[in-house]
């Protein structure tokens, strides 16, 4: 990153500027698609970053200063490394993902009309692609809008290398030669933009620096301790010979690895095991990094094989709990801004009439809740039947009471 760049980024050069009467077209139109091909590939510094302390460092200076490119080329490498870490990951994505999701409003026939807007854009591929703001802190795309605003025809997934940033927190695009499109240049409605305030991608680089370490030392004392040494006393006039020693070598390596080895006659052989042969210590120190890990990005380390009490088991059951709802608040405030308001706006003239929701209530709370409308209903208490279709996500016949009063 140039010294003249950096300097730019603390002024907050990416910010929106005032709208003024003769904006340029890019604020008063949104972009055709193919203008983010280049953005939706990890193109920029694919060259792996040496996994040592001062390159760590150094990229997370680069990230401080508004250039995160290399880090979030990490993750691809932490995936790839550590599949313990990248399985974690999928869950915590995957329990988010497995929400329904749908468009609520007062009018069901234009929630249904925006249920369809959105399933065709693509919306599904688009909370996949914003979790990643878990992992990097950010996730971006562009909203690729139909004619007069009316519908949405896809959305183009934005690389979390491709993003860079100024000191106020703006960001922008960094383009194929090295120049940086701020957000703010384009159209107010063109794209979606996520943060989170409490990413995982540096703590996790961090375990898996100890690990990757920790393996690597791990591998050599294994090849130390792991393989018995093995000594062999021969005559004197054979030691002499380099010829007869290459030869004695080579059969006690065949002997140390196959078990099978041929030696002079006379010669005295002795195996020689180490007393700190076990490598608990390596292993007790990989499974803390592990748990460290499982901890960080569930919030709890309960296995199906280890065994738990009830009292224990429910609190690592409200964790998880607690996590996806907060995932999905995210990602349901995210797109009820960037994408369903506008969309209202443009198509119907109206605000604040339709809502996004991911339905994070499990099964058991909807039964429990089920129980409590039925105990109340026995005890003469009247619900309101819009809390009951929005709590169960279901239709109430309403014809049937009007009947009744008939």
């Amino acid at each position: 990153m140039s010294n003249k760049n950096a300097f730019l980024r603390m002024l907050g050069k990416f910010s929106r500027k005032k709208p003024e009467p003769d904006r340029p077209a890019s604020l008063r139109r949104t972009a055709a698609e193919s203008e983010f091909d280049e953005f939706t590939s990890p193109w920029s510094r694919q060259t792996e970053v040496p996994l040592n302390l001062r390159s760590i460092r150094r990229v997370f200076r680069d990230a401080d200063d508004g250039a995160p490119e290399e880090l979030a080329g990490l993750f691809a490498r932490l995936q790839e490394y550590d599949p313990n870490m990248g399985a974690h990951l999928q869950t915590r994505f995957l329990s988010v993902l497995a929400c329904d999701w749908r468009v609520e409003g007062a009018d069901p026939e234009r929630a249904a009309e925006a249920e369809k807007i959105l399933s065709r854009a693509g919306i599904r591929r688009l909370l996949t692609h914003l979790l990643g703001a878990l992992v990097h802190g950010y996730a971006g795309a562009a909203i690729i809008w139909g004619d007069g605003g009316g519908s949405i025809r896809s959305f183009r997934l934005i690389s979390p290398v491709n993003f860079v940033f100024d000191k106020l927190g703006n960001p922008a695009l960094l383009t194929y030669d090295g120049r940086e499109k701020a957000l703010a240049s384009y159209h107010e409605n063109q794209f979606v933009f996520i943060r989170h305030e409490s990413p995982l991608l540096r703590p996790l680089v961090w375990l898996f620096f100890f690990k990757y370490y920790a393996m690597r030392d791990r591998a050599r004392y294994l090849e130390r301790f792991g393989i018995p040494f093995i000594a062999a006393k021969i005559r004197n006039e054979d030691f002499e010979s380099g010829e007869i020693r290459a030869e004695l070598m080579r059969s006690l390596a065949k002997l140390g690895s196959d078990g099978v080895g041929l030696l002079n006659e006379g010669a005295e052989i002795q195996i020689m095991n180490s007393g700190g042969s076990a490598s608990a210590d390596y292993q007790s120190w990989l499974d803390y990094l592990d748990t460290l890990s499982t901890r960080l990005i569930l919030g709890q380390t309960a296995t199906s094989s280890g065994g738990t009490g009830f009292s224990n088991g429910s609190v690592q059951e409200n964790v998880r709990r607690d996590l996806i709802e907060a995932d999905c608040r995210l990602l349901m405030e995210s797109v009820q801004r960037a994408v369903l308001d506008p969309l209202e706006r443009y198509k119907w003239g109206t605000e604040g009439t339709l809502q996004f929701k991911l339905d994070y209530s499990g099964s058991d709370d909807l039964v429990s809740k089920a129980r409590m409308v039925e105990q109340l209903s026995n005890a003469g208490v009247k619900i309101a039947p819009d809390w009951i279709e929005k709590t169960f996500n279901v239709r109430l016949d309403r014809t049937i009471n009007q009947e009744k009063r008939g």
